[in-house]
């Protein structure tokens, strides 16, 4: 290939990550090559002219996606089709920063240099993600923030963070490994419970979040929410005894109208229902712990 062919080449790939932030409808999604030596062909086809061959460990972009084949485009700028099961593919996606003055880093790592600030509500389009941290396209800069600090645009509509997403699933993993543990009054688990005491351990040994051990006091340890609006991991109060508005029972809220709790009524920590039954004359507010 002549040099000014190989130049333009690479041009024609910086173009393609140059794009604005307000726009990435014409960025790819990258695949890597799984095998030894992955064959690019002309057409969707194993009978098609073979064009170029990647190389295992070889990134290309993904153009489309045709049934078991794959339009890529090599980092040559050379484009074909590749058979998906060669490759791996890498999605990108366009995530909004839910935080003011994060640093966009060289490295993904704290003590790498900073080569930008992204604030709230800024978009990027998401590389690559590897733990807390995750590879960005900024305003033609590509670096690195903190993962925690990236939602999808439909989960910034809904006011939910990706944290608080994983934060949800560790707490309900929790809570549902301890169903049908005896319920005690005045115990602090783990071998037994009573209702607040179950709330603050699966707190305290999911996500190392400290509650207040009385019930009424972890009704109110968190932001209200109404109970239209309850998510995963949300701590549900009830009034089953006492005064009119006192709260003297707690659950979590799971999905779909149900939550966990420790109950007294022989079964021990149980799933039951917010919408109907026993507990839904009795039910008196929500608190949301997880942001």
């Amino acid at each position: 290939m002549k040099k000014n062919t190989i130049l333009a080449s690479v041009v024609a790939l910086g173009m393609i990550f140059s794009v604005p932030v307000t726009s990435y409808a014409n960025t790819y999604n990258k695949a890597e090559a799984k095998s030894t030596l992955v064959s690019v062909r002309a057409q969707a086809s194993e009978d098609s002219t073979l064009v170029s061959k990647a190389v295992q460990g070889q990134e290309l972009f993904v153009l489309e996606e045709q049934g078991n084949w794959v339009k890529v485009k090599t980092q040559l700028g050379m484009e074909g089709y590749v058979n998906k099961n060669d490759i791996n593919i890498k999605r990108t996606y366009e995530g909004i920063i839910t935080n003011q003055g994060v640093n966009l880093r060289s490295q993904p790592n704290a003590q790498s240099k900073a080569l930008g600030i992204v604030n709230n509500s800024d978009k990027v389009l998401v590389l690559e993600e590897d733990g807390e941290w995750s590879k960005v396209l900024f305003k033609g800069t590509t670096g690195y923030v903190f993962s925690k600090y990236i939602v999808t645009e439909e989960e910034f509509k809904s006011g939910v963070s990706r944290s608080a997403q994983r934060d949800s699933e560790k707490l309900l993993s929790m809570a549902n490994s301890l169903l049908g543990t005896p319920y005690r009054y005045g115990s602090n688990g783990p071998s037994s419970f009573d209702c607040s005491s179950f709330i603050q351990y699966t707190y305290r040994n999911a996500l190392g979040v400290t509650l207040p051990r009385v019930s009424r006091d972890q009704a109110r340890a968190g932001e209200t929410v109404s109970k239209n609006d309850l998510q995963p991991g949300d701590i549900v109060a009830f009034n089953t005894f006492g005064a009119p508005g006192s709260i003297t029972h707690v659950g979590i809220y799971l999905s779909d109208g149900n939550f966990i709790h420790a109950s007294s009524s022989g079964r021990g920590v149980r799933v039951d229902s917010l919408s109907q039954g026993y507990y839904s004359s009795r039910y008196i507010t929500a608190s949301r712990i997880l942001k």
